[in-house]
């Protein structure tokens, strides 16, 4: 299962509906494939704050330009801290999320 991480900033939707479109195109290199009648996708959309939202940018890309197991350029610091030494700083981010979830079956 390939999973893909986007970011959408929400300033001009302010909780209306919205449509996004996702396409996926031949990949010899990866190996990917276009969609076909048939698969199913799982689409789960989060509801988070400006500041994970801004984490999770400066995450996406270090991993989209750097790959999955390479060094990112410079570590990403979350919103854990050590409280006995604050130059340890632990990686990730503590958040809560409001999530959607639903299922499309590509036709």
């Amino acid at each position: 299962m390939l999973t893909k991480l986007y970011d959408v900033k929400d300033e001009f939707v302010n909780g209306n509906e919205m449509k996004f479109f996702i396409k996926k195109l031949d990949d010899e290199d990866t190996g990917e494939e276009e969609y076909e009648a048939g698969d199913v996708i799982d689409l789960n959309l989060y509801g988070i704050s400006e500041a994970y939202f801004n984490y999770m940018c400066v995450l996406i890309f270090q991993s989209e330009t750097s790959g999955p197991f390479s060094a990112t350029p410079v570590a990403l610091r979350g919103n854990c801290v050590n409280p006995n030494n604050p130059e340890k700083f632990a990686f990730g981010y503590f958040r809560l999320t409001q999530m959607s979830k639903t299922t499309y079956a590509v036709q």
